[in-house]
């Protein structure tokens, strides 16, 4: 599998895609390595294609942009390129959601266009659940 997806400053690179696993609840995902155009890596992410209970607590888009290169609109950027590969595979809105107390990633979505639905406590038999993570705030993005 061999996808990069490019917006003149952020690269992605898609080094695996994983099938869908139906039994253990895994949608077709698409892993990415996040780096400058100009060169050095910076963090990563994914992107699962489709709904399902996982997307509706964890979303459909995971990032992590390295600490050093915070704060300088990466993370933005990557997840408006994660929306035009939704869209290409047919998707017409996504759900992203990140921790309560997690402003920084609040602050990304909002500026990727994400609409706040709701908050909501997380089922402590769900995979998510556990840590800091017993909540979830959830935002829907139209395609």
């Amino acid at each position: 599998m061999f996808l990069i997806l490019n917006d003149g400053v952020v690269r992605l690179v898609c080094y695996r895609k994983a099938n869908a696993d139906e039994k253990r609840g895994l949608l077709p995902t698409y892993h990415f390595r996040i780096a400058l155009v100009e060169g050095g890596e910076i963090g990563f992410c994914d992107l699962r294609v489709g709904q399902n209970i996982n997307t509706f607590y964890g979303g459909n888009i995971g990032y992590s942009i390295s600490p050093e290169y915070r704060l300088k609109g990466y993370a933005t950027r990557t997840v408006k390129l994660l929306l035009g590969l939704a869209k290409e595979e047919g998707m017409s809105y996504v759900l992203v959601t990140t921790t309560p107390e997690n402003l920084a990633s609040r602050r990304v979505i909002e500026k990727a266009g994400g609409r706040f639905i709701d908050e909501r406590d997380i089922p402590s038999d769900h995979e998510m659940y556990g840590g800091d993570r017993r909540k979830c705030r959830r935002y829907k993005i139209n395609l």
